[in-house]
């Protein structure tokens, strides 16, 4: 996956499909289209949902990305772009849309994108690109987690996985699209429309009785903006004199974090199942369960995120994990439950047994 550079969404959020009320008002803006097929593909601001459309010869040429849009959540129909009164039909989502919506926004993307491949006749999308990216028309990807997003209570945090390259990534949704997602769903993947050389997640969902497709700009946990290999700070330029830690963990798992100045032992917190800290711009280290990570950056209006995985106990038994080279106790227990960790490799020994594991930023081990 490529790097992150993730759009924050308007948190105002009604449980409607579109965030339009008022027919004629515009509630999004043109992302992409495909100048052969006269397909425009348009975004709603408030909830991501994408809407396809066909035009005329005329408007094809000169509609362009960022473009108002208005659609009638009545009669389905687009009844305006850049205020001038229209009447074109939304296309109804299918399984086939996606490809559709992905195919048009690399055909606008006139420019190569490095490492996609080579553009076809005309300036045409890469279509072994197109094939790669795709795989023929199926996901590249499916959901693996949905937690509430502890810095934007509007949003939950959706993490997904390549199944090819094993990559995982993850998108911010307002929740009454997220509620309708679960673990398993299929995710595409195209380039994002605003910034090329970064992704864009499509899913697609039943909300409030109807199927959609709506689409997010997404992060690679490998590769964001700024990344070290146990955190990644994502630019979200927020005003705000604070920058946020935090870190995505299921509900009930057991979590506890000391916070100290880099390279100190005062103690600036010290708290147990809290996720998410506001803090001055700076350098922290941080210990869980004896796990010391050292020189975590906190940057003013900007968020880092702890990469996190939870290790299962399903059973009530004794067990112990340790460091990977079994030198230090981190956790000793006898209780079933889970516990979230930061993500590396630990030796666990369990009934008796010795197992190496490894922790997987936004996946789960279960013993």
């Amino acid at each position: 996956m490529k790097k992150l550079l993730i759009s924050l969404l308007v948190c105002g959020i009604h449980v409607s499909t579109y965030a339009q009320t008022t027919p004629g008002e515009p509630c999004c803006n043109i992302i992409a289209r495909d100048i052969k097929k006269n397909l425009v593909v348009a975004r709603d601001n408030t909830t991501g949902r994408l809407t396809t459309f066909k035009t005329d010869n005329l408007d094809i040429n000169g509609i362009k990305k960022g473009d108002p849009v208005s659609i009638d959540l009545q009669t389905k129909k687009i009844t305006a772009i850049s205020g001038a009164v229209r009447n074109y039909p939304a296309i109804q989502p299918d399984r086939a849309q996606p490809v559709g919506i992905l195919i048009a926004l690399q055909i606008d993307n006139a420019e190569t994108i490095s490492g996609i491949g080579t553009p076809g006749p005309n300036g045409a999308a890469p279509i072994n690109d197109i094939k790669t990216k795709i795989n023929y028309g199926e996901p590249c990807c499916s959901i693996i987690n949905i937690q509430p997003d502890p810095a934007e209570p509007c949003c939950s945090i959706v993490s997904f996985k390549n199944s090819t390259s094993g990559v995982s990534s993850q998108f911010k949704a307002p929740k009454n699209i997220s509620n309708n997602l679960k673990t398993s769903d299929a995710v595409y993947v195209a380039p994002d429309p605003a910034e090329p050389i970064n992704d864009f997640a499509i899913v697609q969902t039943n909300a409030n009785g109807q199927m959609a497709s709506y689409g997010y700009p997404a992060t690679s946990a490998g590769t964001g903006e700024k990344t070290n290999a146990k955190w990644v700070v994502n630019k979200v330029n927020a005003k705000s004199g604070t920058g946020k830690l935090f870190v995505t963990l299921p509900e009930n798992t057991a979590w506890d974090m000391t916070i100290f100045p880099a390279g100190s032992d005062k103690v600036l917190s010290n708290t147990m199942l809290q996720y998410s800290f506001s803090l001055l711009p700076g350098s922290y280290d941080l210990e869980i369960n004896h796990i010391k990570i050292t020189s975590v950056p906190v940057e003013k209006g900007n968020t880092t995120r702890l990469k996190t995985g939870v290790l299962h106990i399903t059973n009530p038994t004794s067990w112990t994990l340790y460091d990977e080279a079994k030198k230090i106790v981190l956790i000793n227990s006898s209780s079933a439950g889970k516990r979230g960790l930061p993500i590396g490799k630990y030796k666990l020994t369990i009934m008796g047994q010795d197992a190496s594991i490894e922790i997987k930023d936004g996946e789960t081990v279960e013993m």
